[in-house]
């Protein structure tokens, strides 16, 4: 189950890195709205798709080290990955 989830989301981030630029709300950044959720303990990388799946990944380490909640972690999905992502429990 979990090889295949690894694999689902890195092929959605191929997919979304092949897509174009970032998929961040673009009303919100018209308005200059600070995000839905808190993309810093992210960095620099997390407004570009090529960097998603690394991200994803770190976030799964830090999710099982205790370092980020469970609704962090998926609030962080959600936005690089879309809604529609099924999500590690």
């Amino acid at each position: 189950v979990l090889y295949s989830r690894l694999s689902l989301f890195k092929s959605i981030g191929a997919r979304l890195a092949a897509a174009g630029p970032s998929r961040f709300n673009p009303v919100a950044q018209e308005l200059q709205l600070p995000p839905a959720i808190d993309m810093t303990i992210l960095g620099d990388r997390a407004g570009k798709a090529e960097h998603y799946y690394d991200l994803f990944l770190e976030s799964v380490e830090r999710l099982f080290d205790n370092e980020i909640e469970q609704h962090v972690f998926e609030d962080q999905m959600r936005s690089m990955f879309g809604t529609k992502v099924i999500l590690l429990p």
